[in-house]
């Protein structure tokens, strides 16, 4: 029972997550036009402590957040966070995101900052890549904190009412 109801969790969280921040109305329209998906995977294992603050020099500073951002076409889809976590460095972040995209050729623009130091300076990296977005199918992007590797498309599953009622209670009907 416990794991079935773990995955009704996972399923509520993932379909509240669906939208990120792009905003309601904006998600209405892609929905109602030819789309697909875009997934967003971070799985950067190399956090740093972040340089000192003038007001504490002697004292490594834990990165709080990490920035994501994503624009299509300049218009930006994703804008939101991830936490990093461990005691010591380096520090993990292991998150991902997924938002509705119209369907076609799309240009995107990738944003990650907060969790980097290079020559002791915090840093911002931007990436770009072309998608082509097929319509009912997940396009599934991954970072790794240095590389954003694009994976191969897959066919988008639909859950529905009775595969979570499924997931629950093993039958597919509901008894009387």
């Amino acid at each position: 029972m416990r794991k079935r109801t773990n995955i009704l969790l996972l399923l509520v969280i993932s379909i509240s997550a669906c939208a990120a921040s792009l905003p309601q109305d904006r998600r209405d329209y892609v929905l109602a036009h030819p789309h697909g998906w875009i997934e967003v995977t971070l799985a950067d294992h190399d956090i740093p402590y972040l340089p000192p603050t003038k007001e504490k020099p002697d004292e490594p500073v834990f990165p709080h957040s990490c920035y994501v951002k994503v624009e299509i076409n300049n218009e930006t889809f994703l804008s939101s966070y991830a936490y990093p976590y461990g005691e010591e460095p380096p520090f993990s972040v292991d998150t991902g995101f997924r938002f509705p995209a119209p369907a076609g050729v799309l240009d995107l623009e990738f944003t990650y900052s907060g969790c980097d130091v290079e020559e002791g300076e915090e840093i911002t990296t931007i990436m770009d890549t072309v998608l082509d977005v097929t319509a009912n199918h997940v396009t599934e992007i991954q970072f790794d904190g240095d590389n954003l590797i694009v994976l191969p498309e897959k066919k988008n599953k639909v859950v529905t009412l009775e595969d979570i009622y499924e997931a629950l209670t093993g039958s597919r009907e509901a008894q009387e």
